[in-house]
């Protein structure tokens, strides 16, 4: 029978009963704790089950042979632009060679700073390290190769899929039983009845995304063999990359920390309500969390506060505060380019409040965007209408104008409010509109009130609308309402600035690289 999902709530009381009847604490194969895989997945099933329908064919693969053929698709495509950047941006490509730090960074993670490309999550790291005479070292996943780099990285995807491939090829998958796990026939039977239907149950496929696992390991261990570092930061720990780098640091006695990218708190698998961890905790979960906020270090605190491992570092999104400083000359110029921006602008109206809104890439849907494409059609020449991409959907682009268009709706801007940093944007913004974007954090922290269009979404931001900072409309006309009623309220925008390199997580940090 299937289960009565209608919340989020709903699918961590799922993951809690399973924790509650197996013991997950007590499932390893291969070496790794595998629960955690096990959690997300789930998760990421039953969100697309009951909450996004229209969209469930862009996860769980139906079949091992399928995810292959996409990977070969992007080897492919992969194969000659890495070295043309390499070449052109010659002075920013390091090398493999003994550091104190090494993160992995997400090259969709880059932001376009002023002409330079700036990673928004390891960059401010590595600029508060260097100040404090701590070495660090960027390495690049994904086949995105900007040229003009803020600092050195290395780009290791094209031999991550090489790695995979000589893997595939002349290595021999080792089958994995998971039955012979503690009671792991009677959660597959728990799965089965409640129609729990995630690919790794299939023995198959779960063995040879463990190959795949231990074939970036073997990457990895080479690199680390030559960095040696004390603390390997990743900006998503539960991707197989993260988990792979996650799993082989603990083996090798090296410190780990995940940096939150987006929304975290009790509501995600990754971060919130863990119920049953082992005493050593799981050598899939990085040792540190670095939180945004104490509201997402809290959720961390809740499950691990009686053990020694999987910590949460309260130290706040770190580049928002760097560009929180209007004295700094880097914001007063970026300040200076949308001014530009703005000023050649043929849609753009002064003295008229902006709007931004955020997409996801798995809600463009009309059913997902029906009450905001109502309320554009009725107030389009009302205010400035800004249209921000998911970096992941920036392929998009002509698909998602032209969606709006054949909406009736042409008084908007796609390019710039997707293209210039987003702090940038947030500066100029008087009121941020999305289905589920973590942008809610970080419009709050600059004063600006957000408005959540959908029920699952507000979800994620209860603490938001609880104080006032967040609202939700889930129809056009309360869309329509809560937009006059905001925009005709006085502004409250204000950012303080935090002096970052004095942030006790950093003292926390540094002593622990420098001991």
């Amino acid at each position: 029978m299937a289960l009565k999902i209608t919340s989020l709530e709903d699918i961590l009381d799922v993951l809690n009963d399973m924790e509650k009847k197996f013991p997950v604490d007590k499932w390893s194969a291969a070496r790794f704790d595998i629960w955690p895989l096990f959690r997300i997945e789930i998760y990421t099933y039953l969100i697309y089950k009951y909450f996004f329908v229209e969209s469930a064919n862009k996860v769980n693969p139906k079949t091992y042979f399928s995810t292959a053929f996409q990977f070969i698709k992007r080897v492919a495509a992969g194969i000659k632009r890495p070295y043309y950047s390499i070449w052109k941006d010659r002075e920013n490509t390091d090398k493999i060679e003994q550091r104190d730090v090494f993160f992995l960074g997400e090259s969709s993670s880059y932001v376009n700073m002023m002409g330079r490309y700036y990673e928004r999550f390891s960059d401010p790291f590595q600029e508060v390290f260097t100040k404090k005479d701590i070495s660090s070292i960027r390495l690049d996943i994904f086949h995105i190769y900007p040229i003009r780099r803020f600092s050195p990285s290395v780009y290791i995807q094209t031999n991550l899929d090489w790695t995979i491939i000589k893997n595939l090829v002349f290595k021999k998958t080792t089958p994995i039983n998971l039955l012979e796990l503690p009671e792991f026939g009677a959660f597959n039977a728990f799965c089965r009845e409640n129609e729990i239907n995630i690919p790794s149950l299939n023995a198959l496929y779960f063995s040879k995304r463990v190959h795949k696992i231990e074939a970036l390991q073997s990457y990895f261990e080479k690199a680390l063999t030559q960095i040696q570092p004390k603390l390997v930061g990743i900006t998503c720990y539960y991707s197989d990359c993260g988990i792979a780098l996650i799993q082989l640091c603990r083996r090798l006695g090296i410190s780990t920390m995940d940096i939150q990218h987006g929304v975290a708190g009790d509501l995600h698998p990754a971060y919130g309500r863990w119920h049953k961890v082992p005493k050593a905790g799981y050598n899939t979960l990085p040792d540190y969390f670095w939180n945004w906020g104490e509201a997402e270090a809290a959720s961390i605190n809740n499950w691990s506060n009686h053990l020694t491992i999987h910590k949460p570092l309260p130290g706040g999104n770190l580049l928002l505060r760097v560009l929180a400083d209007d004295s700094s000359s880097l914001v007063q110029r970026l300040d200076k380019q949308i001014d530009r921006v703005l000023s050649a602008s043929k849609q753009y109206q002064e003295n008229t409040k902006n709007i931004l809104f955020t997409l996801q890439w798995d809600t463009i849907e009309d059913a997902f965007l029906e009450p905001l494409f109502e309320a554009m059609r009725k107030m389009e020449n009302n205010y400035n209408w800004w249209l921000r991409l998911h970096p992941v959907m920036i392929s998009q682009r002509e698909e998602i104008r032209q969606l709006f268009i054949s909406k009736g709706i042409n008084n908007f801007e796609l390019d710039f409010p997707t293209d210039l940093p987003l702090y940038s944007v947030l500066r100029k913004t008087d009121l941020h509109i999305t289905h589920s974007s973590s942008v809610v954090i970080e419009a709050a922290e600059y004063g600006i009130p957000s408005i959540v269009i959908s029920q699952y979404g507000s979800q994620f931001f209860t603490d938001y609308l609880a104080k006032g900072t967040a609202h939700i409309a889930l129809d056009s006309a309360s869309l329509i309402e809560s937009i006059q009623k905001i925009t005709s309220s006085p502004s409250t925008k204000k950012l303080k600035a935090v002096k970052v390199d004095d942030l006790p997580e950093f003292t926390y940090l540094e002593n622990l690289i420098k001991k």
